[in-house]
């Protein structure tokens, strides 16, 4: 079943009705190292700002630059936490998030915008310097 809401705005967009009235299927939920995130974890975040992200269009199963976004991540890694996520890593989890998209199969991946945040879900925000557990965070933006 698709998980839909009435949302007024751009037709075709998440949860927007499209010309037939039926509403657009929302993107799937964010993902924390593979599982679904709990809100909670995601507090620090909210709170402190502190981490970094890359957002990248996947059509037909591939991303334009994917190496150039992969390099920032890992880069940007190292220079907040010391350490930075695996790049093959990091391709497992956006593989993982994109086959929870209604409809997708093997053969015809989505067209989808994607958030990869990487930042410590654990962080103190009267201790920032303490961030050493840094996370990856998938966030589906759009279709």
């Amino acid at each position: 079943m698709r998980q839909t809401h009435g949302a007024p705005g751009v037709p075709g967009a998440p949860g927007v009705p499209d010309a037939t009235g039926a509403p657009a299927p929302l993107p799937p939920p964010a993902l924390l190292d593979g599982r679904p995130v709990d809100p909670k974890e995601l507090r620090a975040l909210a709170l402190t700002g502190y981490g970094h992200f890359t957002t990248l269009r996947v059509e037909g199963g591939r991303v334009r630059g994917l190496d150039l976004h992969l390099e920032r991540l890992t880069r940007d890694g190292r220079a907040l936490f010391g350490t930075a996520p695996d790049p093959e890593r990091v391709r497992e989890l956006l593989r993982r998030s994109l086959t929870l998209y209604e409809g997708t199969t093997v053969g015809e991946p989505p067209a989808v915008t994607v958030r990869v945040t990487v930042f410590d879900p654990a962080l103190d925000i009267a201790r920032p310097d303490a961030a050493d557990r840094p996370a990856v965070l998938v966030t589906p933006v759009s279709y």
